[in-house]
């Protein structure tokens, strides 16, 4: 399959190339050009920018001795984004949902006698 030969589905745009294997993979499953994969991809992955993902790399690399690389990496840090963001969800309502509860003493606010 000629990618040059395509109109991306999305923008209507001429597919004019990719910047590396992953791109092309996912051109061959959405048909998007790069342009819009980018934009795609940088809501779908939380906005992880290349430096984040390098910096994610050596982390992992540094941590555990594993090289990870296209999208075993997004996909990876993707998890980890999502994880976290969990975390921060939870501890909010779950803080909300202690503080909303009229048993809740607000545990130092009062003495106990």
């Amino acid at each position: 399959m000629n990618h040059k030969d395509y109109i991306c589905p999305s923008c209507q745009q001429e597919i004019s190339g990719f910047k590396d294997k992953l791109s092309k993979k996912e051109f061959q499953i959405s048909g998007l050009c790069q342009v819009c994969q980018d934009k795609t991809f940088d809501k779908k992955f939380g906005g992880l920018s290349k430096s984040d993902l390098d910096t994610f790399q050596e982390a992992i690399f540094k941590d555990y001795g594993i090289k990870l690389e296209g999208d075993e990496l997004y996909q990876a840090a993707f998890n980890l984004l999502q994880f976290f963001e969990a975390l921060i969800k939870f501890d909010k309502e779950g803080s909300k949902i202690v503080q909303d509860n009229p048993l809740y003493t607000g545990i130092g606010k009062h003495k106990i006698k």
